[in-house]
């Protein structure tokens, strides 16, 4: 039985350590972020889309300006909005492109996508593992990563759905709070759910 998984979370909560650790064991992973980028400075429309709406300063050297848009998107659910309803539809189809095509070699495809509920794309997936952790781990955590403001970070949150709704609409829950060492017993104990379901 072949399986479409999303693995999803807010910012912080180390969403991309499971999809890396599942790749790193040889299955398919497709991160959506860097499909939506992808689509962005390729696909000529949605880039006179993004500069239209965001300005010109919205892509740098031909590529999306990520630091830029973070600014003035994440900041408003507004402009989130804006962006995601020119990239969302394009990236849907891709998502879904790449994934037939992975299930052609393999029984199991994982997409990390930090948005899967905000853009309704849970549908494309038989089941959604949610990771999460404690808000204050989180901010420490992107703090350290990316040095930015707790300020710029709690807006950034404020712009993700709840851990609370988010709890209520996954399928699979992994809580990320304690070591690297726990997290990836708990992805091995998930793949083994998945492997047999």
């Amino acid at each position: 039985m072949k399986k479409k998984i999303g693995i999803t979370g807010g910012i912080g909560t180390g969403k991309s350590l499971i999809a890396n650790y599942y790749k790193e064991k040889g299955y398919p992973v497709i991160n959506a972020d860097e499909i939506a980028k992808e689509i962005s400075s390729s696909k000529n429309q949605v880039k006179k889309n993004i500069i239209k709406e965001f300005g010109i300063d919205s892509f740098a050297s031909n590529k999306l300006n990520t630091k830029y848009l973070a600014e003035i998107v994440f900041s408003s659910p507004e402009n989130v909005k804006k962006l995601n309803s020119i990239i969302h539809p394009i990236l849907k189809k891709a998502l879904q492109k790449m994934m037939e095509y992975e299930l052609k070699k393999s029984d199991i495809v994982f997409v990390e996508a930090a948005l899967i509920y905000e853009a309704k794309f849970d549908h494309l997936f038989d089941y959604v593992l949610l990771v999460t952790s404690d808000i204050d781990i989180r901010i420490n955590r992107i703090i350290q990563r990316d040095k930015s403001s707790k300020e710029k970070i709690l807006a950034r949150i404020k712009n993700q759905l709840s851990d609370e709704i988010l709890r209520q609409k996954a399928d699979f829950i992994i809580e990320n709070d304690s070591s690297i060492e726990n997290l990836y017993k708990k992805a091995d104990f998930f793949l083994n759910i998945f492997k047999t379901i």
